[in-house]
This record gives structure tokens, C-alpha cells and sequence, in this order.
């Protein structure tokens, strides 16, 4: 065996270069040394042992987490009275590591020169603040925290006047038939005193991260539900396609002049086309929660219908846990499970169910955070307690046993889903999958899983509890989206010594690669055959005026 002769390290494939690490080599070992690190170098290190020998090279995921960036640009304000305004900011670009628990409102009074905070807020992009007074002259201005602290203040936002004759000179609008939110929020003492110039890193973050969801206020973009589409926003690009429209990065020309969005444009040829997008269309209206997908405007064309929402740069959240820059543990996963359980809660208090929660509708914010947001509500339903509600659509592998013995549904069929996509997260594995997809419906039906895979031997039976709770037969037994929240497992904070190891995700990439596969080939399947198969075990049958497709939506 010949000598090992180079010791070479290497960050994300690229030579290291930045001047705050150096390498020791000493006899017998190596030493990579990061002195005043920076978040920007978390991500995959590589060393290299012989340079005759790529074999050799050897791997480990390095994490920062910080305090996180402000939020992106400058915060919005519009009037509300003569002694009340709503401010709305953007999410932070990065979340520094760890989810973000809240947002503190710092306000400037006057033109004093003297910022004071005013209110902390958890899980919301908007605040209304009524206790100001009339003929005031106020500024703005938002920081993000996490465990690890809080952010430098974002820029001031502009100076708002409060007097009897302006109650509209706030944010420039252009008002659509949207829903009216009544914006809550609880925090700070009123008039906490921030030092000029202070960075706030390494503060309190308030004891924010276990604090439940507040409701949101409407967004204060808005757009008219009528006009020029064209008029209103510039199309930059096409970001995606699918087989009912295709989806466009846009820019507003009108209201915040320069805000990016998504325009979903979504084939109509048919007037039964329309009544499908206007239905998923009156649900997103109804629904305002910072983990929910948010719908600005629609607009009527001849052929198409255009829904405007907001733009989601992070891509896929499964997508993200197992790139290489990526370290996942049961802690993240205890982050995202948390957000998603916090949407589906504001659904379910609105009696809306989704019924298509999976993996691919579980996206990330941006690319660096770990904030989520629920999409598609394509087949979500409203649920009416006069009227029972069956339903036969769904995703293989994550519609809960009623769906498919078309019983009726209620706001537990959700947190069946939850259940699954938790356990795919945990291991990789997928519950129920069978050989094909009446063996998958009929494990399903039988509840039948278990945790015996070795892909389990390092998560808590915490975890395990959790996902008992949810994937119960019988629907009245699972645990519903506030008992979730209120779980020991979610409500594991950054400094518990619980979840600390790493999980492998060699078994995700691969449940990923095979769900692409299924939608690139045999995306649509049939549930025919599984009516078929339990026509026999009910004596009820379809009602004709409901016209279910006997379709598994898959997309």
C-alpha cells in the first residue's frame, strides 16, 4: 500500500479559499480549522486523503445557525383610522438556520429619532396597531427572530400622516373582492425603548417558537378581479407547466409597483373548467395564514382563467431536506411538521379540508429557509355538517382509509396525510405502498405499518407516538391539527437534547426519484377498480349529480 500524500479539503466542490480556515496537517491526522464563522459556510466539506485516489474522499454536512436575516425590503403601511394602520412586510430571505418565531414591530414617532418597539408578533407578515394618535407621524420598522436572536432592523418604511382626512393615504391600493381579516397579535409591552443603531443579534426571542398561529391581515397587494391582466403585471418568465395551465414568474406594474408574484393560467375550455378553478379560487379566498399559498386576484379570459399568488422560490420542501448543503434531523423535522400542522389548523377551523396534502405540496419559502407553505387547493372541499361529504379522489399512498371506502370524509381525513408524509420524512419509507395500487388502498384500509425498518432505529419514540396519534383507521381517534400543536413531539424546541442526529436520507432521494417517475409515466390511475372492489361491502352507490371521476388526481 503506497503512502497517502495529499491531504486535500474542498467546500460544496470548490477549493477553499476564504481567509478565516486553515488546514493542519500533523501526523496521523488532518485539521480543518473555521475560525469567526459565517452562515454562508454551512454546507458539505469534503476532504480528499490521496490525490491518486478519488475513492479516498470522505464527506460531512457542517450547519451555521445564526440569528436571521430582516426581512426583504422595506415594510408597507396602510391606513386603517384615524388612530389605527396595518404594516405588512415581506418573509426574511433566510431564516439563519432555524425557524423563524416571530417578528417585532419597531416604530418612530414624530421624527424623535428614537425607535420603540411596539409589538411582537409569531407566524403573521402583517400587524394592525390602534393605539396611536390622530395627527401622528409615524415610521416603521420589522426584525425577524429565531432561538439564536434577532435581526438588524429592516429599512424605515415610508412616513404615514394619521389625521381625519387621509384615512386612505396609506400604501397604494387597488382593492379586489377580497375577504376582510381581523388582524390579531400579541407581544411587547407598547414603548420598549430600542437603543439608535442597535443590531438586536443574540436577543430574547421571546418565548415565540411555541406560541400558536395568529390570523393574518389581508395582504397589501391587491389587484382587481377585472381589467387588463396584461396591464396590471409584466410576465418575466415561465417557472413551470402542467397538464392544466402553466405557471409564470410576473411583476407588478400597478398597486407596489415592482412586487414579484405567480400567474397560474389554467386552461378553461369548458364551462365545468371554470366552475373547478372558481371553487378552488372561493377557498383561497377564504383562507389567510402565513403557511397557506395567498391569492392576490383572478382574472377571466376567454380561454383561460389567471390566478395570481404568491411567487415560492424554495422549491419542493422534500427536494430541499436531501440536497448535499442539507443536514436533516429529527428537529428540522419537527419544524416543518409544526408549520404544516399550523395551516391545516386554519383550514379546519374554517371547515375546509385540503385533501391533497403530499410531498410535492409542501414547498419551501426560499431556498435558504426553512419557512413552508401548503399549495394547491385544488380538491380542497368545504365541509357542511347538514350534508355529509364523500369524496373519490386523492394521491396514492396518502388518502386516509374513508376516502377510499368512500364513507364520509371530515377534517381528520388531513391529518391522516400528515401522518404519512411525516413518516416519509422520518425514513424514507412510504407506509402503504404495496406492489400496486390496490394492494397500497388495501393497506390502507387495514391501517397496517410499522416502525421495525432500521431507518427508524434513531428516531424518538416521541416521533413514533406522534405518528400513531394520526394514522388511526377510524377517524375520531386521530389526533386533529390543535391536539398536533399541543403534542410533546412539536413542541420540542432548538435547545432540547432530543433529535439531534442526523437522519440519512439515501431512502428519501429514492421514494423522490420514484414519485417523479410515476408522474412522468403512469400519472393518472384509476380508482374504478377499487370502487368496484368495495361495491360489494356498501349499499350505497354514487350519487349521479356528484360525479365523481373514480380518479386518484395525481400531478
Amino acid at each position: 500500500m503506497h503512502a497517502l500524500r495529499y491531504h486535500i479539503f474542498s467546500f460544496k466542490g470548490r477549493t477553499i479559499t476564504d481567509s478565516n480556515v486553515t488546514t493542519n496537517n500533523l501526523p496521523g491526522r488532518t485539521r480543518l480549522l473555521l475560525t469567526n464563522i459565517e452562515p454562508a459556510q454551512g454546507g458539505k466539506y469534503s476532504i480528499q486523503l490521496d490525490k491518486a485516489c478519488p475513492e479516498t474522499e470522505l464527506s460531512m454536512c457542517l450547519r451555521v445557525e445564526s440569528p436571521p436575516e430582516p426581512p426583504a425590503g422595506k415594510p408597507t403601511v396602510a391606513i386603517v383610522s384615524q388612530t389605527a394602520l396595518t404594516v405588512s412586510w415581506n418573509p426574511a430571505p433566510y431564516d439563519g438556520g432555524s425557524a423563524i418565531t416571530g417578528f417585532v414591530i419597531e416604530m418612530e414617532q414624530n421624527g424623535e429619532e428614537r425607535w420603540i418597539c411596539v409589538k411582537r408578533v409569531p407566524n403573521s407578515f402583517s400587524c394592525l396597531i390602534d393605539t396611536l394618535q390622530q395627527d401622528g407621524c409615524y415610521r416603521f420598522r420589522i426584525r425577524a427572530e429565531n432561538v439564536h436572536g434577532t435581526s438588524h432592523p429592516t429599512p424605515a418604511s415610508d412616513l404615514v400622516t394619521l389625521s381625519e382626512d387621509n384615512r386612505t393615504n396609506g400604501t397604494s391600493e387597488i382593492r379586489a373582492n377580497r375577504p376582510t381579516a381581523s388582524p390579531t397579535s400579541s407581544g411587547a409591552s407598547f414603548g420598549s425603548d430600542v437603543a439608535p443603531g442597535e443590531s438586536g443579534y443574540g436577543g430574547d426571542p421571546g418565548g415565540l417558537e411555541s406560541a400558536p398561529p395568529q390570523q393574518s391581515a389581508p395582504p397589501t397587494v391587491k389587484f382587481s378581479a377585472g381589467g387588463d391582466f396584461d396591464e396590471q403585471f409584466e410576465v418575466v418568465k415561465e417557472v413551470g407547466k402542467g397538464r392544466f395551465g402553466v405557471v409564470y414568474k410576473v411583476i407588478a406594474r400597478q398597486g407596489e409597483a415592482g412586487t414579484v408574484m405567480a400567474a397560474k393560467k389554467v386552461k378553461c375550455i369548458r364551462m365545468k373548467d371554470k366552475e373547478r378553478v372558481w371553487q378552488e379560487t372561493a377557498i383561497m379566498e377564504s383562507l389567510e395564514h402565513p403557511k397557506l399559498l395567498r391569492l392576490f386576484a383572478t382574472f377571466e379570459l376567454p380561454k383561460e382563467i389567471v390566478m395570481v399568488v404568491e411567487y415560492i422560490s424554495g422549491g419542493e420542501l422534500f427536494e430541499r431536506v436531501v440536497a448535499d448543503d442539507f443536514t436533516l434531523t429529527e428537529k428540522d423535522c419537527v419544524i416543518f411538521v409544526r408549520q404544516i400542522c399550523q395551516g391545516v389548523e386554519h383550514m379546519h377551523s374554517r371547515q375546509i379540508v385540503h385533501l391533497d396534502l403530499k410531498p410535492e405540496n409542501i414547498m419551501c419559502a426560499t431556498k435558504t429557509s426553512h419557512e413552508i407553505k401548503i399549495i394547491d387547493f385544488g380538491l380542497a372541499q368545504r365541509l357542511c355538517a347538514s350534508s355529509p361529504t364523500r369524496v373519490l379522489f386523492g394521491t396514492p399512498e396518502f388518502i386516509a382509509p374513508e376516502i377510499i371506502n368512500y364513507e364520509p370524509i371530515s377534517v381528520q381525513s388531513d391529518m391522516w396525510s400528515i401522518g404519512v408524509i411525516c413518516y416519509v420524512l422520518l425514513s424514507g419509507l412510504s407506509p402503504f405502498m404495496g406492489d400496486n395500487d390496490v394492494d397500497t388502498f388495501s393497506n390502507i384500509t387495514r391501517a397496517e405499518y410499522d416502525f421495525d425498518d432500521e431507518a427508524f432505529d434513531l428516531v424518538s419514540d416521541g416521533a413514533k407516538e406522534f405518528i400513531a396519534g394520526l394514522l388511526r383507521g377510524r377517524q375520531e381517534e386521530r389526533l386533529s391539527a390543535q391536539q398536533c400543536l399541543q403534542s410533546e413531539w412539536l413542541s420540542l424546541k432548538s435547545g432540547d437534547n432530543v433529535g439531534v442526529n442526523q437522519i440519512r436520507t439515501d431512502k428519501l432521494k429514492k421514494f423522490i426519484i420514484r414519485r417523479k417517475w410515476q408522474k412522468t409515466g403512469n400519472a393518472i390511475r384509476a380508482l374504478g377498480r377499487m370502487a368496484n372492489l368495495s361495491a360489494s361491502r356498501r349499499v350505497s352507490v354514487v350519487p349521479r349529480e356528484t360525479n365523481p371521476e373514480f380518479t386518484i388526481k395525481e400531478k
